[in-house]
């Protein structure tokens, strides 16, 4: 067999082998740098971390992966629908910013297409495929991490005055 190589990791912390098959490492799948927002819900990081692991083999599979992160969002913020499409939907009446209500539609449409081949061909776009990780932690900030930031700073805020009475 040719160009097929093994090495040892020769950082002392791992020291695991690596599969190369023509110069691309095979084993263990590199995963993408991109960490999940700390205050995404523990099953959406799962998923979100699924989806990290297997980008390098399959782009389609992690945006396939990233679109359940959104779905799985929107049932975590309660949205109401049968598909993604409706929940999105249900959260902008809810009064959903315009911007994230675009991020989600993107996710959306790029994870559809990952499950049901259409025009866009994430073989040829990594960067694509990577700007999903960011487009779902965007979200999760604006959705989740910024009001619960709120609620803090208010609620230390209100009891501040209140000890003040």
């Amino acid at each position: 067999m040719s160009n097929i190589f093994f090495s040892v990791c020769g950082e002392v912390s791992c020291g695991k082998a690596s599969l190369w098959l023509n110069n691309k490492l095979i084993m263990p799948a590199a995963h993408i740098e991109e960490s999940q927002n700390e205050d995404m819900p523990d099953a959406v990081k799962e998923v979100y971390n699924e989806a990290r692991k297997v980008h390098s083999i399959s782009p389609h599979a992690s945006a396939a992966l990233l679109r359940l992160c959104c779905e799985m969002l929107c049932n975590y913020l309660q949205a109401k629908g049968k598909g993604l499409n409706e929940k999105i939907a249900d959260l902008v009446v809810k009064g959903m910013d315009e911007g994230i209500q675009k991020a989600l539609d993107i996710v959306r449409f790029i994870g559809n297409d990952a499950i049901h081949p259409g025009q866009i061909d994430l073989k040829d776009d990594q960067s694509t495929s990577h700007a999903l990780f960011a487009l779902v932690n965007e979200i999760t900030q604006e959705m989740i991490s910024k009001p619960k930031r709120l609620k803090i700073y208010i609620m230390k805020n209100f009891l501040r005055l209140y000890e003040k009475r």
